[in-house]
């Protein structure tokens, strides 16, 4: 696409001879383009993310092994408090000994010092054993505080790669929007943007699209009914097509699909045939591209599990005749005897007659017998020797033959239809000359 600018294949230029003292020629470097090294950016995040969560995911092991030493120290510290207690208290009872020796002229002064001297080192030993199990709950401590931001490291960088993992995939969805892709198979019929060429995305870009795709193979004829003949439309409706551009080509069967609402634009329903556009033996060769697998299906063991993966896969080749779910297959032209094909040009001019529900036991008039009056439309008809004009509803009117339903008051304001009786007697022409309330002697057509 053209907001993508490909990396710029240079190919170095190669250094031709030079003269002494001069200076050889640089080669150009390959360049690449902003999106380019904005991947490689984002691969590089992702590479020393992943690598520094690895790394964090290591050193916590080891912080719990400090950790834990870390404890068995000030356990063992605490042990050595207890040691030095111990001989404090040994030295406080040779000295109280001494004393009473010493008091009672048993021993010589220097013998009581000395043993005053012992009680003083064991009571310092205790202060130190002391010192050092405090020292070692700091740094058991220290170590904690340690793993707890070894912990936080590793929940950071595992952040920190989930992120580049999101620029990652944001990079590749923007890579693909470098690539149209058209939900069905067809030719480019419109372009507005050459290879090449810079398009601008987002709210300031062209309205108008790249390129416009249309699948030729299934041409879609449409027409449009007036609103007094849609509710006659059904599926079973038979159309009948032909061509302005290819004299004797002509199409019929039941119609595709219809809109079964009326257009408030225009007043008029949307009917439409779909006709396959290729060969005879391209028909035959897409019908049997598409029984290829019912028939080998069968023949292969069943998988409940790969036959719902089938079923999905045979739907989308199922609609090679189709160009929606709910509607009907496409038609085929009539290609003669002789089955000579001739390609029919998407936009051409067709001719469409559809051959609506059959009326039964309903009475149709003549379309000459139905007259209009102040956009009302009225038959004439004659009651006791005497005409009167009668409003109707024009339910169909194909220029020949119409159906009509009279209006007639029901009280309170209101009017009803009815159908016709046959027992009427209508004016089939001269209505508006002949006039309301005249006495005439009808004539009846044979």
């Amino acid at each position: 696409m053209a907001d993508h600018a490909e990396e710029d294949r240079t190919s170095p230029a190669l250094p031709g001879p030079t003269a002494p003292g001069e200076a050889e020629p640089h080669a150009p470097r390959p360049r690449t383009s902003g999106r380019t090294r904005r991947r490689l950016v984002v691969g590089l995040l992702l590479l020393l993310g992943g690598g520094g969560a690895a790394a964090t995911v290591a050193e916590i092991p080891v912080a719990r092994n400090a950790v834990a030493a870390a404890a068995v120290a000030v356990k063992f510290k605490s042990i050595e408090v207890d040691r030095a207690k111990d001989l404090r208290a040994a030295r406080k009872i040779d000295l109280d000994a001494v004393t009473e020796l010493f008091n009672s002229g048993s021993v010589l002064k220097n013998k009581l010092d000395a043993a005053a001297l012992d009680y003083q080192a064991a009571d310092r030993a205790v202060a130190v054993a002391e010192a050092e199990v405090e020292k070692a709950k700091v740094e058991q401590a220290g170590k904690a505080a340690s793993l707890e931001k070894a912990l936080a490291d590793e929940e950071l960088k595992r952040a920190l790669v989930e992120v580049a993992r999101k620029d990652r995939d944001a990079a590749a969805t923007q890579l693909g929007y470098c690539r149209l892709y058209a939900p069905f198979d067809g030719v480019i019929v419109a372009r507005s943007a050459d290879p090449g060429r810079f398009v601008a995305g987002g709210p300031g870009g062209p309205s108008e699209p790249l390129v416009t795709v249309a699948r030729i193979d299934l041409v879609t004829v449409v027409a449009k009914l007036p609103d007094n003949a849609a509710p006659f439309v059904s599926w079973e409706t038979e159309a009948v097509v032909e061509f302005a551009q290819l004299p004797g080509v002509t199409v019929s069967g039941p119609i595709t699909r219809y809109s079964q609402a009326i257009d408030p634009a225009d007043q008029t329903m949307r009917v439409e045939v779909d006709v396959y556009n290729g060969s005879l033996a391209g028909y035959r060769a897409m019908l049997a591209r598409v029984a290829a697998p019912a028939v080998v299906g069968p023949l292969l063991p069943f998988d409940r599990f790969a036959g719902l993966a089938a079923t999905g896969a045979e739907l989308m080749r199922s609609k090679a005749t189709h160009k929606g779910w709910g509607d009907g297959e496409a038609r085929i032209p009539d290609w003669g005897a002789e089955g000579r094909y001739r390609r029919i040009v998407p936009g051409t001019t067709a001719t469409v007659r559809l051959d609506l529900e059959k009326f039964g036991d309903s009475y149709l008039l003549s379309s000459g017998a139905i007259f209009a009056r102040a956009g009302q439309s009225y038959i004439l008809l004659v009651e006791n020797g005497v005409t009167r004009s009668v409003p109707v509803a024009v339910q169909m009117n194909d220029g020949t033959l119409a159906k009509v339903a009279l209006i007639e008051p029901a009280g309170g304001g209101r009017q009803v239809t009815r159908e016709l009786t046959g027992a009427e007697v209508v004016v089939a022409t001269r209505q508006l000359e002949i006039g309301d309330g005249k006495r005439v002697t009808p004539v009846f057509e044979k």
